[in-house]
């Protein structure tokens, strides 16, 4: 609109330079009518859209009126009242009786008239902003009354100013009319800056301040205030940690990011596959194996037979290949996909922030010119510090905003990778899962997501700092001219030095993350087995390894240290090398050239801008290289096959809880099925057994239907709920009733009738905080058997439909087994109207159950009930008369007078520890994360509430160093002024990183503390004897327990009290007892893993207690239960010290009934065992702690329920072993199933810590005391035969 229009308008002069020229400037009136009216009301149209919005999004009941709001309404009224009166005063004054016609100018129609069209804009907008669901405020409705205060105050003081200079308000009406406006729209700002929570909203505001925080509070993190006083008061613990808000929970931003996943992915491999398709030919197939073999033998020839066809591959397959088999380039798309909000808002502050930083230089210049003229009138300096701090206020809440934003950013990505890679181990397929160790997958979730969360914090920087760059060179153009290219050659120099440090730094964290792979691996593994490694005192070879690989990753860790470092000196120095260059070249090029105050400060200031993005980028670009390495490792995992989910179906056509159609499985898609052409039919509420021999398939029938197979063909049909019993239970780091509960709600008596059920109620009255006992890491705590009752209570209490029960009886005693088959599993048990498939090898149970499935060679051969299966003289009566010529040689002079209750004994697949299908098993992770996303928000929000109120004070100290210089300049020097101006400027950066590191100090002094703490802990023993016992000592293996008396810790109970007795030597003693009787505790106390409270032990009259941990655990050998395998070669696994020849070691192979095997395998001894012996079967495993025993040939074995879990033939081989080559030996045997210590010298009874009974099997059972009705229960008696 052209100026004389705008004068012709308004009636006055739109603009004139003299206003400002003067020592008292003003604006123009037209301005102020026009201009400054227009600037909040446009703004207030524009986004008058968006308030209106909400007025049509709710068709519910809106929320109610609060007085907030009408206090709101009533103010926007008012000033709608006053508009609609200002039009009538200007009517009345034009048109009335005492006035000519047309004599104001037209802009007193149309301002009224537009400011009452926006107070009803505002009344709407205001309530549209009630019915929005979740919103306590509207910014954009505060930003408009701020503008618009803002605006008015240069009216307010222009009428001022004028009726005090005529001594006389001109025009009354007018003037009151503006001067109550102008009170009612500083109400409206004050009502504007406070948040309206409904009542309903209040438990959650309560909850979670932030979600109640007004815009005021948010850009100022105000609402962070009460946090701070309560840890100002006292320390802060979790409880004070507010809750999360549903859009940083776990499980929100895990939905989001896994269905944009989902999309990325699926595109990224059907590129793969397009790929490979179009660059390799078909491969040939696999030769067939053998039948009759178990699953893991298949999986071992497999694994040798890919490594001898890819013998000789090499060159150009080889180097591509690490980056060619997975889909690749798709985890950064869904990243940015999923939070692209975010990140529009971020880069839209940080590039608003970075604009603003190129003001405050300008303003410098402005400044330093204005005290080299006296002649300036005052104002221009006042108002240049005005704007000085004005815009470092303003930069401050950008900034702030921007890094709250990228913070939560990195946090909520780091959030959904762990997320992500946590669903993915549940999912992932047996293929993919053998390429990922547990220490990998820990890295991943920890090392890998912590890059994400690193890049993504400071993502924006990687335009950023170009931008800074590029604006300060342009800068810098103006005021030194070309000169500035001295400086740019500098910093192109810096290219390709970067480039090389890039590459090389790459190259390092790449080698780094493999050796911290494998230290992972194998401290998982130590973890994991760190009771073997004390049994059998193999601390020190497996401290060899963890400190050989460290030395590897420290070496890597170094030389990336030497290189950051470097990296880091060349970037410092570059800022200082750019500035001398430029004022180097800038002096030297012209004599004109004078660098006066005004350039140098100017530059200096622009400098120091220039310092942050160089300083920066090596940082960037090392973080950048680390997530890339990340990011191809993450996209390796999380781009692996998965479990096919649509073997398991639900379709409710069918009338069968259970059905399996023609299916068969593999446990890989290159191998020979496992299970083939299963059909079975399971109805509802039926109690189905699964029995057969070694290698069968039974453990894999129940892996098919939880889909932990490769269906080859058909599919398995499920109608309902799931509840999964594993072999080995799976307990967590919680409480006992936690454990059982499993998140579920707590009945309280639903979950007593589990526990009697359970036979877990003498149990509790053991625990000391009873159902409330914390339960140690992997039930550290608990017996074996105490371990497997939780584990069904745990499933009988999750209420499911379907109960698959992979033989949960054979880790507890024959009279448990049979209350938990009676109790909870039969036909009359509190299971009974649920649908259960037991694989047992229990054939006591056998008779009672509906059905029986006879699995041979993977198939299914006969299927019926007990009596019909045994009348048909099939393969189930094959396998009991089998069974019972096994166990009557087994038995050998006992079982002439002692009848035997029939057992089946199976070698346990490969089975993966899966959960409840019907509970949600990732609650335990989105719990751990829910936490840890709290306390990660928390201190960021700390974080950005310091460092604002810091960046205030800073801009404070700018805003006083501009105005004394404004004061007092007619005294000080204008390079003076730039000086303290300039390092004022910098005052507020110097400040955040000093809080900013004495924060991080504080946080990272935690790790110290926490290492510190852990080395006071008090340690066990010396592990060397001064001197040593002698060599052939124990030379007769007798032992001694004088009055022995133990407990865990000092403030629990007796866990063995008084424990008297004398061993023999080459005694054979079994030690039996009910669940938490002690037994396990005197295997403990023998190897002093826990010392006696009173009493002592003696072997060969030398008190234990004296001598050395290793001098004595060496000494002694042991068969566990468990049989723990540790990655490596299998000879480490026999010797790991290396103390003993090849030839011992084929020795005691040979003995131990596995020369054979080992000899056909490619390796032979040095064959690489994978990560808990998983390449292995488990009768494999146990027969190799067999191996492990015969090569110590110590005097004293103890076999702790050594066959409890291993198959009939295994047993078989184990016993044999130990009658013969340890004939000569004591021999402490603790034993689940009575039968196998029958042939004993003497039976000791345990129960509740002491010796109850202790004498021969023949002579305890004539007592009749507490072996004859364990015996009893067992279905042991005296004079019965063996009766099938």
């Amino acid at each position: 609109m052209p100026l004389a229009a705008l004068d012709e308008y308004c009636g006055s002069t739109f603009w004139n330079a003299s206003f400002l020229d003067t020592a008292e400037p003003d604006l123009p009136v037209c301005l102020e009518q026009t201009v400054l009216v227009w600037l909040p009301l446009g703004f207030l149209w524009l986004c008058g859209p968006w308030h209106l919005a909400g007025l049509f999004r709710g068709r519910g009941k809106p929320p109610p009126v609060s007085r907030l709001y009408l206090s709101k309404q009533l103010v926007a009224g008012l000033l709608f009242i006053i508009a609609i009166a200002g039009l009538a005063l200007t009517l009345g004054e034009d048109y009335g009786a005492s006035s000519g016609a047309g004599s104001h100018a037209l802009v007193f129609y149309v301002n009224p008239i537009i400011y009452a069209l926006s107070w009803m804009l505002v009344l709407l907008s205001q309530e549209g902003g009630r019915r929005r669901g979740g919103a306590v405020d509207s910014a954009t409705l505060f930003l408009f009354w701020l503008l618009l205060v803002c605006c008015d105050v240069f009216p307010f003081q222009t009428i001022l100013r004028a009726a005090l200079r005529l001594g006389e308000v001109p025009d009354v009406p007018r003037y009151s009319l503006f001067y109550v406006s102008f009170a009612l729209e500083l109400v409206g700002l004050v009502l504007s800056a406070l948040a309206d929570v409904p009542r309903e909203a209040a438990e959650v505001v309560k909850k979670n301040p932030e979600a109640g925080a007004a815009f005021l509070s948010r850009i100022t993190f105000n609402w962070f205030n009460s946090m701070v006083v309560s840890g100002y008061k006292r320390p802060l613990v979790q409880e004070d940690l507010w809750e999360l808000k549903e859009a940083d929970s776990t499980s929100h931003i895990h939905r989001h990011f896994h269905s944009h996943m989902e999309s990325q992915l699926g595109d990224a491999r059907l590129r793969y596959a397009k790929k490979r398709s179009e660059a390799k030919p078909a491969q040939d197939p696999r030769p067939a194996k053998q039948n009759g073999v178990s699953q893991d033998v298949l999986m071992m020839e497999e694994m040798e037979g890919k490594k001898k066809d890819q013998k000789g591959k090499k060159g150009k397959e080889e180097k591509v290949k690490e980056d060619e088999n997975y889909p690749q380039g798709w985890l950064v798309f869904t990243i940015f996909k999923c939070f692209k909000r975010t990140l529009i808002e971020s880069a839209f502050f940080k590039l608003l922030q970075d604009l603003l930083a190129f003001v405050s230089p300008q303003l410098l210049k402005l400044m330093i010119s204005f005290t080299q003229n006296e002649e300036a009138p005052d104002w221009h300096g006042y108002m240049y510090a005005v704007l000085l701090v004005l815009v470092a206020v303003l930069q401050s809440l950008f900034l702030q905003q921007y890094f709250q934003r990228c913070f939560v950013l990195g946090m909520k990505v780091r959030t959904s990778i762990m997320a992500a890679v946590y669903k993915k181990a549940l999912v992932v397929s047996n293929s993919s899962r053998k390429e990922t160790t547990v220490g990998e997958t820990v890295n991943l979730m920890s090392a890998d997501a912590q890059r994400f969360n690193d890049i993504f914090s400071f993502i924006h920087l990687l335009w950023s700092c170009p931008l800074q760059i590029l604006l300060a060179i342009v800068f810098l153009w103006l005021e030194l001219g070309p000169s500035v290219l001295a400086g740019l050659a500098v910093m192109v120099l810096m290219v390709p030095i970067n480039g090389f440090l890039a590459t090389k730094a790459r190259k390092l964290q790449i080698e780094n993350m493999e050796h911290k792979d494998k230290r992972l691996k194998i401290m998982n593994e130590i973890l994991n087995g760190m009771k073997i490694l004390k049994l059998f005192a193999w601390e020190p070879s497996f401290q060899t390894q963890v400190e050989g690989i460290r030395g590897q990753e420290l070496q890597v860790m170094r030389k990336f240290a030497y290189l950051n470092s470097f990296s880091t000196f060349i970037f410092y120095c570059a800022p200082s090398l750019v500035s001398l260059a430029t004022f180097g070249v800038f002096v030297a090029v012209s004599s004109e050239n004078v660098l006066d105050a005004e350039k140098a400060f100017t530059a200096i200031a622009l400098f120091n801008i220039l310092r942050f993005p160089l300083t920066m980028l090596p940082m960037l670009i090392a973080i950048m290289v680390q997530t890339a390495v990340s990011k191809k490792r993450l996209e390796k995992f999380l781009g692996g096959d998965d479990l096919d989910p649509d073997i398991v179906r639900h379709d409710s056509s069918f009338n069968t809880a259970v059905s399996i159609c023609d299916g068969t499985f593999t446990w890989e898609k290159e191998v020979d099925p496992v299970l083939k052409n299963i059909s079975l039919d399971v109805g509802r509420g039926k109690l189905v057994a699964v029995v057969g021999a070694v290698g069968s398939g039974k453990s894999s029938l129940i892996s098919a239907i939880l889909g932990e197979l490769h269906s080859v063909k058909g599919f398995v049909n499920l109608q309902g709920s799931v509840a999964y019993v594993p072999q080995q239970a799976w307990i967590q780091n919680a409480t006992l009733r936690d454990n059982i509960l499993f998140g579920g709600p707590h009945d309280s008596e639903r979950f007593q009738g589990v526990l009697e059920a359970c036979a877990l109620g003498p149990d509790l009255e053991l625990l000391p905080g009873r159902d409330l006992t914390e339960i140690g890491e992997k039930g550290i705590n608990l017996s074996g058997g105490q371990k497997q009752r939780i584990s069904l209570a745990r499933a009988a209490y999750s209420h499911s439909d379907i109960y698959l029960l992979d033989d949960p009886l054979s880790a507890v005693d024959s009279h448990v087994g049979k209350h938990l088959f009676r109790e909870v599993i039969g036909p009359k048990g509190l299971l009974k109207d649920k649908t259960r498939i037991l694989v047992t090898h229990g054939v006591s149970f056998l008779p009672y159950v509906d059905e029986i499935v006879v699995l041979v060679d993977g198939a299914v051969s006969e299927v019926g009930s007990y009596q019909s299966l045994r009348a048909t003289k099939g393969a189930f009566s094959e396998f009991l008369d089998t069974y019972a010529k096994e166990e009557n040689r087994q038995q050998g002079p006992a079982a002439e007078a002692v009848g035997v209750e029939v057992e089946v004994e199976e070698e346990v697949e490969e089975v993966v520890e899966d959960l409840q299908a019907d509970c949600a098993p990732e609650d335990v992770v989105t719990g751990t994360l829910k936490r840890e996303g709290s306390i990660r928000r928390s201190l960021r929000s700390q974080g950005r509430w310091l460092a604002i109120r810091l960046e205030f004070l800073g801009n404070l100290v700018v805003f006083f160093s501009a105005l004394f210089a404004v004061i007092a300049r007619k005294k000080l020097d204008s390079g003076l002024v730039g000086l303290s101006i300039s390092y004022s400027l910098n005052v507020t950066q110097t400040l955040n990183w000093l809080v900013r590191m004495t924060s991080e100090l504080e946080t990272n002094i935690v790790a110290v503390e926490r290492v510190s703490e852990y080395s006071e802990l008090e340690t066990e023993a010396e592990w060397a004897s001064d001197p040593p016992p002698s060599q052939p000592w124990p030379h007769a293996g007798r032992l001694q327990f004088e009055n022995y008396k133990v407990r865990y810790r000092p403030e629990l109970d007796l866990v063995l009290n008084g424990i008297s007795c004398d061993i023999s030597s080459a005694e054979k003693i079994g030690i039996v007892g009910r669940t938490g009787a002690g037994k396990s505790s005197l295997t403990n106390c023998l190897f002093r893993i826990i010392e006696a409270a009173e009493g002592r032990i003696l072997i060969d009259g030398i008190d234990i207690s004296k001598i050395g941990l290793h001098d004595l655990r060496n000494r002694l050998t042991i068969i566990p239960q468990d049989p723990v395998l540790f990655s490596g070669s299998l000879r480490m696994n026999l010797d790991p010290f290396e103390n003993f020849s090849d030839q011992e070691v084929w020795t005691a192979l040979e003995l131990s009934h596995l020369k054979e095997y080992v000899a056909g395998l490619e390796k032979g001894l040095q064959y690489e065992v994978s990560e808990g012996g998983e390449n292995l079967s488990v009768g494999q495993r146990q027969l190799l702690c067999l191996g492990r025993a015969l090569l110590r040939k110590s005097r004293i074995l103890i076999l702790d329920e050594a066959t409890a879990a291993v198959d009939l033939e295994t047993d078989d081989l184990i016993q044999t072993t130990i009658r013969k080559e340890f004939s000569h030996c004591t021999v402490l045997t603790i034993a689940h199933r009575l039968q196998s210590i029958m042939d004993s010298s003497r039976v000791m009874v345990l129960d509740a810590g002491r010796i109850v009974e202790f004498d021969s099997p023949e002579n305890l059972l004539e007592k009749q005391g507490y072996f004859y009705a364990m015996a009893k229960d067992a279905g042991i008696t005296t004079g019965e035969a063996t009766a099938l």
